[in-house]
């Protein structure tokens, strides 16, 4: 009996490896939530600050902006949209990755986010639509949509990691009973799994 507890131990612990990799849990929410992708558009220095429209807001004092006046804009692929003012992520304004992931959008006043979370690029590289990689141009697009500068050689390293990601889970649904722990699996798991601590 002490065996089999030990044996159920280390199982538990194996499968609790990557429990505080934050990164790695928004890649899961891309591949659960995709395409409910919003890409953030920064504010432009340039331009001036008075420019206004309905896929933008300033931060409310005491909610992530004080009084300063910096828009952000958030794009759906089919147009503007703004994070509920019950979010958290209301009157942010700075962003380290420019893309969220979403539960659902709402229509009141204005198309409305809820349930939303910031996204790293590879998440979305990995776990997204189809990608088409352009060695000429040093991108990959992301359904004709997320267009990123990636270098021809990292291009080819996404494509060939996205087939194993993809041969990997077909496996697991052809075979629920398939625990992934032979030598090629664990490969691809630690590869997805160290790059999104890169991040």
């Amino acid at each position: 009996a002490a065996l089999a507890e030990a044996e159920a131990f280390e199982h538990a612990n194996a499968m609790d490896e990557n429990k505080d990799n934050l990164r790695l849990l928004r890649a899961v929410l891309v591949a659960g939530l995709y395409p409910n992708v919003v890409r953030i558009q920064a504010p432009d220095k340039d331009k001036s600050k008075d420019n206004s429209s309905s896929s933008s807001r300033k931060p409310q004092e005491g909610r992530g902006g004080g009084d300063s006046k910096v828009e952000v804009k958030f794009f759906a692929r089919n147009g503007a949209v703004d994070v509920h003012p019950a979010s958290v992520l209301w009157g942010e304004s700075t962003f380290r990755y420019p893309f969220l992931i979403y539960h659902e959008k709402v229509k009141t006043s204005k198309v409305y986010l809820r349930d939303a979370t910031m996204i790293t690029p590879y998440s979305l590289l990995l776990f997204g639509g189809n990608i088409m990689v352009s060695h000429a141009e040093g991108s990959v697009t992301v359904d004709s949509w997320i267009k990123f500068n990636v270098p021809p050689a990292h291009a080819v390293l996404i494509h060939k990691l996205r087939l194993e990601i993809a041969s990997l889970l077909q496996r697991k649904i052809e075979d629920p009973a398939f625990n992934a722990s032979d030598v090629k699996s664990t490969k691809v798991i630690q590869a997805v799994s160290q790059l999104m601590k890169s991040e």
